[in-house]
């Protein structure tokens, strides 16, 4: 699958399966599923949002607007091939916390990302993508991207074990 430069997040230009899916959105809610949640639904207002953030080229968490959206960041995700931006790497790098979570005996802490992925109140998302240059990182130059829900985690990590199902179920 190709993902294009300027992901805008508009349904029309999302990178697409050959079959017109949204593999990011598919792919999440592929997890949500093993962890008892919901479908999440693309919203083309919070994907806006996203790419707001993503073209800020902001590592940190935030909001430009003060919106209230859980985030999920990702910097350098690759396809290894291609090199084009892989946001099903990041989002699986994201999911994979629930691993780290399991080993370190349920210390919640290590799964913000995870969490906002499966948490069961969430019902919509959007991402954007953006090539970024960080000073920071040696001044690398790669795809950041940014996913956002809604509602956000708020409860995290207080009333985590409502909220997040931490063992899969196949």
């Amino acid at each position: 699958m190709e993902w294009n430069d300027s992901f805008t997040g508009k349904p029309d230009e999302l990178p697409k399966t050959p079959d017109k899916t949204n593999p990011i959105l598919e792919y999440h809610n592929m997890v949500r599923e093993k962890h008892g949640a919901e479908p999440l639904v693309w919203d083309d207002g919070i994907a806006a949002h996203a790419q707001i953030w993503a073209n800020s080229c902001n590592l940190n968490h935030g909001s430009s607007d003060g919106a209230s959206y859980g985030q999920n960041l990702a910097y350098g995700h690759r396809n290894p091939v291609t090199l084009e931006p892989d946001p099903i790497a990041a989002a699986t790098d994201w999911y994979n916390e629930y691993k780290v979570i399991q080993a370190s005996g349920g210390d919640i802490s290590k799964g913000g990302h995870f969490a906002q992925m499966v948490w069961k109140e969430a019902k919509r998302m959007g991402c954007g993508i953006n090539q970024c240059s960080l000073p920071n990182w040696g001044g690398a130059v790669g795809p950041y991207i940014v996913c956002e829900y809604d509602p956000p985690n708020i409860a995290f990590p207080q009333d985590y074990h409502l909220h997040v199902q931490v063992n899969p179920s196949f």
